[in-house]
C-alpha cells in the first residue's frame, strides 16, 4: 500500500496513514511494518485513531523495522 503526504515528518505520515488505514476494513488491518524513522513518532496516535486493540511490537533492532500490531 501507497500513501501520499503533503509533507514530511511524523505529522504527515499520521494524517496520510490514518486517511488510507480508514479505507481498509478493520478485519484486514492486523499489522503494519515499517523502518524506525522519526516519522513514525505517532505511531500510538496512530492505533488509537484505529481503535487498535494490540500495542505496538517492541523494535528489535535498528535494521529490521518495527510492526504495529493493528
Amino acid at each position: 500500500m501507497l500513501v501520499k503526504l503533503d509533507g514530511f515528518g511524523s505529522t504527515s505520515v499520521l494524517e496520510g496513514f490514518t486517511k488510507r488505514l480508514r479505507r481498509i476494513p478493520a478485519s484486514l488491518r492486523k499489522t503494519l511494518t515499517y523502518d524506525q524513522g522519526s516519522e513514525m513518532a505517532q505511531h500510538e496516535t496512530l492505533a488509537k485513531r484505529l481503535h487498535s486493540e494490540r500495542p505496538a511490537a517492541p523494535p528489535c533492532h535498528s535494521r529490521s523495522g518495527a510492526a504495529l500490531g493493528m
